[in-house]
């Protein structure tokens, strides 16, 4: 490194540990580094390795990207406004660009040793990313974030071994629950219900709980944002949502009561239209009165099923079997 000049004469290699939100305005912070180092230009290729993302391109794309965010001379439309809110944001009142001569290529793993560390990027925290994940079912980062620990089997095998579920029926395919291939992942409600317990403990030996990596029902709650909670409840729910147009919903989390402390619910429905089943799955959950017991009047089929149950044994009922079909047990 020149450091009269600002020019490095070799490669700038990015090793990348997986970071699922590593963005264009985590780019524009990346070139802030490099000139605070000294670097200006480099004079050779910007060589990617490990698992690198950058705003959702992987390996060489997102070297590319990575390395058009660097040059101001590189900016797209696109680019400009990305950086306008990132100084909005007041993380930079001006750009200076880092100019990379090379292409973007992707490498195998390189050796540390001979290379000369310039600066590392810490990621959002993982409860963070997990949170983002859960709070907009954002199935991209769920499948990079799975990748980065053994992937769907990696997966299937510590549901199997360390939290004593079995196969069949629990089956991953995929850890964004997408599906693969016509196939897709399988659990039980119950299962769910008995992960969802464990969460609590291993959250709480962190010192989180579950509200740290789900969404909370009501404003600012992503996929439950526009559900049908009552906003004086909305807050008391800390939940999940899935969706296939296929047909499959499914809604599992906790509620916080008053009266019966945490319940644990997963409701999963399978063969309806599921923005039609969102309403009886809020119903199931949220249906308290005052006095503590469910209060469905009005509300057809899940009514006559359900009418004067206490809360915990409707839960209980709904989330016994394996699955429902058109919304019957």
């Amino acid at each position: 490194l020149d450091v009269m000049t600002g020019e490095l004469s070799g490669d700038l290699i990015v090793r990348g540990s997986g970071d699922p939100v590593f963005l264009i305005e985590n780019a524009f912070a990346a070139a802030g580094a490099l000139r605070a180092c000294g670097v200006a230009r480099v004079v050779g290729d910007l060589v990617v390795t490990g698992v690198f993302f950058c705003n959702r391109a992987a390996r060489q794309r997102a070297g590319a990207v990575l390395k058009a965010a660097l040059n101001q001379d590189s900016w797209t439309e696109e680019l400009e406004e990305a950086f306008d809110r990132y100084r909005v944001k007041g993380a930079a009142a001006a750009f200076e660009s880092v100019v990379i001569t090379g292409d973007a290529v992707c490498s195998a793993d390189l050796p540390a040793e001979g290379l000369t560390l310039l600066f590392t990027h810490q990621s959002t925290p993982l409860v963070r990313i997990l949170n983002r994940m859960n709070t907009y079912s954002d199935n991209w980062i769920a499948a990079a974030v799975g990748s980065s620990i053994c992937g769907p089997s990696g997966v299937e095998n510590a549901l199997i071994t360390h939290y004593g579920l079995s196969r069949p029926p629990v089956r991953l395919v995929t850890t964004s629950g997408l599906g693969l291939n016509g196939a897709t992942n399988g659990m039980r409600p119950v299962d769910v219900t008995s992960l969802l317990r464990s969460l609590v403990l291993r959250l709480g030996v962190h010192g989180y709980t579950p509200s740290d990596i789900m969404p909370v029902a009501g404003p600012g709650g992503g996929t439950l944002e526009e559900r049908c909670f009552p906003s004086h409840i909305a807050k008391s729910v800390v939940a999940k949502s899935g969706t296939l147009w296929r047909g499959i919903s499914a809604f599992a989390g906790y509620m916080y009561t008053k009266n019966r402390g945490i319940i644990v619910f997963a409701i999963m429905n399978e063969g309806s239209n599921p923005y039609l089943v969102r309403r009886s799955q809020d119903l199931l959950v949220l249906g308290q009165g005052p006095d503590g017991r469910v209060d469905l009047a009005g509300h057809g089929r899940v009514a006559r099923l359900c009418q004067g149950l206490d809360t915990a044994e409707l839960i209980a009922r709904w989330t016994a079997g394996a699955r429902f079909r058109h919304g019957s047990r």
